[in-house]
């Protein structure tokens, strides 16, 4: 993905389905890395996870990876122009994860081009 194409908001429930934790970072698409927080206006959020964040009303977590803080209520997930990628994990799956895929667990994605 690219900040320069705009911001990318992913909604996932806040609990899972997990007996550990969960977690998404992003990454810098050329060295593999966590982005340097130099290339993101000194920000320096790498990851987000059930220790750093709170659950919505609705019991979900809704995350935008844009260069700009969206200040929508949303976590901010600061991101550079060129190129990125998240990884969302989650530790010690329950049954209630048994046999889901991303599409089943990723209640809302959107994308909005500036």
């Amino acid at each position: 993905m690219s900040g320069a194409n705009g911001s990318f908001t992913v909604t996932v429930p806040y609990e899972p389905g997990v007996d550990l934790f969960w977690s998404v970072t992003r990454y810098d698409a050329n060295t593999f890395l966590p982005l340097n927080p130099t290339d993101i206006g000194g920000q320096n959020i790498q990851v987000f996870n059930a220790f750093n964040t709170k659950p919505d009303d609705k019991g979900n977590i809704t995350v935008t990876f844009s260069m700009k803080d969206p200040k929508d209520g949303s976590y901010w997930m600061p991101v550079k122009e060129t190129g990125y990628y998240l990884i969302y994990r989650y530790y010690g799956p329950t049954a209630r994860l048994n046999g889901n895929t991303a599409k089943d667990i990723i209640y809302t994605i959107s994308f909005s081009l500036f």
